[in-house]
C-alpha cells in the first residue's frame, strides 16, 4: 500500500496496495512518543507515496533513487494490510484499530492517541500537510484530497489539535523557509502526486520540488532533520 520517503536519513520503504502478500496486521499497543530515545535528528518529516514496488520505484523514480542511493533504504518493507487506510493508522498510531476499509472518520475514529498528539503532549510540535486539502483536518474526500490518506483526521480526541494542525500543503514552504518543521510530521500529496492516480514519474517531480525545497531549509541546514555525518 504505502512507499514513505522519510527526511531524517532520506530513508524509502515500498509496499504494493493491490498485490503482493502483506505481513501480519499491527495488533499491539500504540507506541509511545515520550519512550522514544533523543538523537541528534530531533525532526521527523514523512513523504507519503503508494501503490508501486522497490523494483518500479528504481525504474521509474530517478530521483527518488538518487536520494536513496545516497542515505538509505528499507528494502524488506512491507504493508500492514490493504486497503490504504488501516496502514495510514498503522503508520501513525502503531495499531490499525480494527479498521479494514477506506471509510470516512464519519465511519471509523479511535480513542487512541496518535504520534501526532504524543508529540504534543510532550510540548514538542506536530503537523500534517495535506495536499489539496480544502481547509485543516478535512474530513470528507475533496477533489484530488482522500481523507483516507490523511491519518490525524481519525483520531478523535485529538480533533482540536487536528483542527490547529492538520493543514494544507501550502503552509509546507512557510515552515521550511522559518526553520519550523514540526518534531513529527507528515507530508501527504494528493491522488495523482502520491502515484495513486497517476504515473510515478509524477510523483518523483512532486518529490523533487518538495524534497530539494526541505534540503535548502534551515532545519536540514542545522541538522534538525539528518545526521549531517551519515552517509552510504
Amino acid at each position: 500500500m504505502v512507499a514513505g520517503v522519510v527526511i531524517a536519513t532520506a530513508l524509502l520503504g515500498l509496499g504494493g496496495c493491490g498485490s503482493g502478500e502483506p505481513s501480519a496486521p499491527v495488533t499491539s499497543a500504540p507506541v509511545t512518543f515520550a519512550s522514544v530515545r533523543p538523537t541528534k535528528v530531533t525532526k521527523l518529516l514523512v513523504f507519503v507515496v503508494e501503490n508501486h514496488s522497490l523494483d518500479q520505484m528504481r525504474a521509474a523514480m530517478p530521483y527518488t533513487t538518487a536520494v536513496v542511493k545516497q542515505y538509505a533504504d528499507a528494502t524488506n518493507y512491507r504493508a500492514v494490510t490493504h486497503p490504504s487506510l488501516p496502514n495510514y493508522l498503522a503508520m501513525t498510531g502503531g495499531s490499525t484499530f480494527g479498521v479494514a476499509d477506506d471509510a470516512p472518520p464519519s465511519s471509523h475514529t479511535t480513542d487512541q492517541p496518535s504520534v501526532f498528539g504524543q508529540a504534543l503532549s510532550v510540548g514538542r510540535t506536530a503537523k500534517v500537510y495535506a495536499e489539496g486539502m480544502p481547509g485543516n483536518c478535512a474530513t470528507e474526500d475533496s477533489g484530488q484530497y482522500a481523507v483516507k490518506h490523511n491519518p490525524w483526521a481519525y483520531y478523535r480526541r485529538e480533533r482540536s489539535s487536528c483542527a490547529r494542525y492538520d493543514v494544507p500543503v501550502t503552509e509546507l514552504r512557510g515552515d521550511v523557509a522559518s526553520g519550523r518543521l514540526p518534531n513529527a510530521g507528515m507530508v501527504v500529496p494528493d491522488l495523482c502526486n502520491d502515484a495513486h492516480n497517476c504515473d510515478l514519474s509524477a510523483a518523483d517531480d512532486w518529490l523533487r520540488t518538495e524534497i530539494e525545497a526541505v534540503m535548502a531549509g534551515p532545519d536540514w541546514l542545522a541538522g534538525h532533520l539528518r545526521d549531517r555525518g551519515h552517509r552510504r
